[in-house]
């Protein structure tokens, strides 16, 4: 057990890694025993021993040769310190929040959205003709809000959709896209349990739909085709009826570039912001042995399924862009300190 700065911390079997919380995407943390009474956040100054040292660790010198690395977007002759995996153009978040607290990234993007056509124009047509008849359309990451928006433009901006978005990062993209009027609920907590647990069963013009001969409230929920279907058996669990879209999916990019491979190669940190990403690099580069860090709950797992090293992978408490910048910053710290 460790506690690393603001991040939250808990047990992971015998390692020793640190996680808390779960996905933006609407994802699962089963099989995650959070200690709850060591857990740390900014909020909670509870701190205990132990250290993430392990294999593959960084000397000291080289460790501070790279933190002192002139900004750039290329490696240098060091290499970069914090990689940054999501697809490209969608980095720049990250990019900005840690290189504004000096920290050095590089970015090395791992997948690509591909939009499932079928899926587009059902969406489009569920958006154009279904007033009255759904109570809910669900997003669950910035990509499906971002799908989300297009088609909703498509079918003419209506304004009777009632949109559940499940945190800041999905609500800002819809926001950027002239549909952050239609969010009518968030849940306490950007997961995709807990989105299906708290989704009100009633809607204006609905009614409540519990009970007697009323028709269970119909919810749409585009998703990627790799999504799991979790939020789909929570909320039918509860008496919603589920239709799920598939608008888009997410593939692995092809290869790296020569330059990108050089770099890979020489990786300390690595942020992750989906499974599919987790998949992609250790796909490309063959490594697990790298600090990575994960969005949340779903990107945390993935990696201790594919074999990373327990000890060296983290996620915030509460996911999302915040806490996932928080995280870097402590396993930065953590090097930094681990190299004096």
């Amino acid at each position: 057990m460790q506690s690393v700065g603001r991040v939250a911390v808990c047990s992971m079997g015998a390692g020793k890694g640190v996680r808390g919380g779960a996905p933006v995407d609407g994802g699962r943390d089963r099989g995650v025993r959070t200690v709850a009474s060591r857990r740390r956040t900014p909020s909670s100054p509870r701190r205990r021993g132990g250290r993430a040292r392990g294999k593959g660790f960084l000397g000291p010198s080289r460790l501070r040769s790279r933190v002192s690395t002139p900004c750039s977007s290329s490696p240098s002759s060091e290499g970069p310190l914090v990689f940054l995996t999501r697809e490209e153009s969608k980095n720049d978040k990250l990019r900005a929040r840690l290189e504004g607290r000096g920290i050095k990234t590089f970015e090395l993007p791992l997948v690509e959205h591909t939009r499932n056509a079928q899926g587009i124009d059902q969406l489009v047509d569920k958006l154009r003709s279904c007033e009255g008849q759904v109570a809910w359309f669900v997003t669950t990451s910035p990509e499906s809000a971002s799908v989300f928006t297009e088609c909703w433009r498509q079918a003419g901006s209506p304004g009777w959709p009632r949109v559940a978005s499940i945190g800041m990062g999905t609500s800002k993209t819809l926001e950027e896209g002239g549909a952050g009027h239609l969010i009518r609920f968030t849940p306490s907590k950007a997961t995709g349990k807990v989105m299906a647990s708290e989704l009100p069963l009633s809607a204006p013009g609905l009614g409540d739909q519990r009970g007697g001969d009323r028709q269970p409230p119909v919810v749409v929920y585009p998703s990627s085709e790799l999504a799991s279907n979790d939020i789909e058996g929570g909320l039918a669990s509860r008496g919603f009826k589920v239709t799920r879209i598939n608008t888009y999916s997410t593939r692995p990019v092809g290869r790296l570039t020569e330059q990108q491979e050089i770099a890979a190669r020489e990786a300390v940190v690595v942020t992750f912001g989906s499974p599919s990403a987790i998949k992609a690099w250790k796909h490309l580069t063959g490594r697990t042995d790298v600090y990575s860090c994960c969005i949340g709950g779903t990107s945390h797992d993935a990696c201790i399924r594919s074999g990373f090293e327990e000890e060296k992978v983290y996620a915030p408490d509460k996911p999302g862009l915040a806490g996932w910048t928080d995280v870097v910053v402590e396993v930065v710290d953590l090097l930094e300190r681990e190299s004096a």
